[in-house]
């Protein structure tokens, strides 16, 4: 099969396509040939070093594709069955066009979804789902911040939220606004021309919001806990916010850090079967249009660097995917 692998230089320009051997499927595992490759911030965090994987690794977390191989232990799969899935970072990745992943990781896809559509849920759509349902616990009489409204994470955030009920605020830049409001969102705030804090207080009567969801940074993160409810909660994936900033007994704040990832880091079972079952929620979600799918914009297999750089840069609202034939 070809891959892209890490080269020396840890340069996203610099990935490197050759041909490599395919792995051994071992008895719980499942061979996927790959049709599409969802991209995000973590796989050229990963190409620049972020967790010191060596040069050759094939990099890669989200793919949707084909099973072309079963291991003996697998009983609820077949040969053929569509499927998606995020998989482990620290193994061989989806930059490729084919990948050998744990069968309980996987969701079968409905025949209504496409291979393109399904390869730009896991990271972003498993993350915003885990927040929101798993950890913050959104109730229909909430009102939630999402900061980054127009990435993925924050394009899942919004939808999520709406199909919950709660009343749902998001930050964005200007030339983005648009795409925001159309996914449902009650208020969206540029951030670059207003103030943030001002206006999210006045649309929620100077209460403040129950929840934040923050996908931008530890800075954005800190920032937002101002504006926060007592007895209120955040999730963070950018970077943690400054606990300092909040006095003891003042507002009784919940923080929740939210790391996909870590039910492969961990080697948590429990945590890797989730992934499989929030895949099943949200497609169940999308498949009754409850949701839709973020805005997609695709590119060739020859063309993945050039994607993920644009991906970096901020050229692309909602996911980036690859297609890989």
């Amino acid at each position: 099969m070809k891959a892209y692998h890490i080269s020396k230089t840890n340069k996203i320009q610099d990935l490197i396509l050759k041909e490599t051997g395919s792995l051994p499927v071992k008895t719980d595992e499942i061979r996927v040939k790959l049709k599409a490759i969802g991209l995000n911030p973590v796989d050229y965090k990963i190409i620049e070093g972020a967790f010191n994987l060596p040069a050759g690794h094939i990099p890669g977390v989200d793919g949707a594709g084909e099973i072309v191989e079963i291991g003996s232990d697998v009983k609820n799969l077949n040969l053929g069955n569509r499927v998606v899935f995020h998989s482990n970072l620290k193994k061989a990745g989806t930059f490729a066009e084919e990948i050998v992943v744990p069968a309980h990781v996987v969701s079968k896809i409905p025949q209504s979804i496409s291979y393109e559509q399904a390869a730009s849920i896991p990271c972003a759509g498993y993350t915003a789902y885990q927040a929101i349902v798993r950890k913050i616990h959104l109730s229909s009489e909430d009102a939630i911040l999402i900061n980054g409204g127009s990435g993925g994470v924050g394009s899942f955030g919004i939808q999520i939220a709406k199909t919950i009920g709660a009343k749902v605020i998001s930050s964005c830049s200007e030339s983005k606004m648009d795409y925001v409001k159309s996914l449902n969102c009650d208020c969206v705030i540029d951030y670059n021309t207003a103030n943030l804090n001002s206006e999210l207080l006045r649309f929620t009567n100077e209460e403040g919001v129950d929840a934040v969801l923050d996908a931008v940074s530890g800075k954005s993160a800190s920032e937002s806990l101002r504006n926060l409810r007592f007895n209120g909660r955040i999730a963070f994936i950018a970077g943690a916010p400054d606990y300092s900033l909040i006095r003891p007994f003042s507002k009784a704040l919940s923080f929740h850090e939210i790391a996909l990832g870590g039910a492969y880091l961990s080697d948590d079972l429990k945590a890797q079967k989730d992934l499989a079952k929030m895949g099943d929620e949200i497609l169940e979600l999308l498949t009754k249009e409850k949701m839709k799918f973020p805005e997609i914009t695709g590119y060739p297999f020859e063309k993945l660097p050039e994607a993920l750089m644009n991906l970096k840069e901020g050229k692309h609202q909602g996911k980036v995917v690859v297609l890989v034939d």
